[in-house]
C-alpha cells in the first residue's frame, strides 16, 4: 500500500510540473512538497536589445574572373543591432544565447585590376539569426546567418543593377572588456542575387573580414 501512494504521489508531482511549464512559464518558483522545490523562476524572457556596435571590413570577389569589369572588392560599413529571442532563450542553458539581427549597411566597392579602379556602392540592411555560446566570462563564439534587400550600383555585363539580394553566413568570437564594450572578429561568406527576377543574373561571391565593436546591455 505504501508503494501505491509513493508512486500515485510521483505522478501527481509530474502532472503538476508538467502543467506548469506548459501553462503557466511565467510561475514564480513556489514549494511543491516538503521536499520538492523548483530553484528558480521560470521566467518569459521579453523583447529586448541585447547589442549594439559597429562593424567594418573588406571582402575580396572570389569569383571576380567572371567580372570583366574588375575584380569586386567591397568596403563594409555597418551598424549592428542584436535583439533577444525570447521563445526560444527560454530553453536554453546559461551559456548560449539566440538573437534577431538587424545590419543596417552603406558599402563602398572598388572594381580592382582590371584597369583603373573604379568607385561604385551599396546599400542595403541584413536581417538574421544569430547564435552565441558564452566560453568564458569574457570570450564567445557566434555563427549568423543574414539575408536582406541591398541596391547595387556596379554595373556589369553579368548582373544588373538595383535591387538584389544577399544572403550571408558567418562565424566568428568576441572578447568583452570592462562594462560591458566587447570586439569582435568574424569571417563571413556573402552570395548576391535578384533570384531570378531580371536578368542578367550570375551572382557575386565574396570572401569578407569584418571586425566590430559593441556594447552589451546585459
Amino acid at each position: 500500500m505504501a508503494d501505491y501512494f509513493k508512486k500515485m504521489k510521483n505522478r501527481l508531482i509530474f502532472s503538476i510540473l508538467f502543467f506548469l511549464n506548459l501553462a503557466i512559464p511565467s510561475l514564480k518558483a513556489q514549494e511543491l512538497s516538503d521536499s520538492i522545490k523548483i530553484s528558480k523562476p521560470i521566467k518569459t524572457h521579453s523583447w529586448s536589445v541585447l547589442e549594439r556596435g559597429f562593424v567594418i571590413g573588406y571582402g575580396y570577389g572570389v569569383n571576380g574572373e567572371n567580372l570583366p569589369e574588375g575584380i569586386y572588392s567591397p568596403l563594409f560599413f555597418m551598424g549592428k543591432l542584436a535583439v533577444d529571442f525570447p521563445k526560444y532563450n527560454g530553453n536554453l542553458n546559461k551559456h548560449s544565447r539566440v538573437a534577431l539581427v538587424f545590419e543596417p549597411q552603406i558599402n563602398l566597392v572598388f572594381l580592382r585590376d582590371r584597369g583603373p579602379n573604379t568607385l561604385q556602392y551599396e546599400l542595403g540592411l541584413g536581417i538574421g539569426i544569430q547564435y552565441r555560446y558564452l566560453w568564458t566570462e569574457k570570450i564567445s563564439f557566434f555563427t549568423n546567418l543574414l539575408v536582406g534587400p541591398q541596391y547595387f550600383s556596379t554595373k556589369t555585363i553579368r548582373q544588373t543593377t538595383g535591387l538584389i539580394f544577399s544572403d550571408n553566413l558567418g562565424a566568428g568570437s568576441t572578447y568583452t572588456f570592462k562594462n560591458h564594450w566587447a570586439i569582435s572578429a568574424e569571417f563571413r561568406i556573402r552570395h548576391m542575387s535578384n533570384a531570378n527576377i531580371v536578368l542578367p543574373n550570375s551572382g557575386i561571391n565574396t570572401n569578407n573580414f569584418l571586425f566590430g565593436i559593441s556594447h552589451f546591455l546585459h
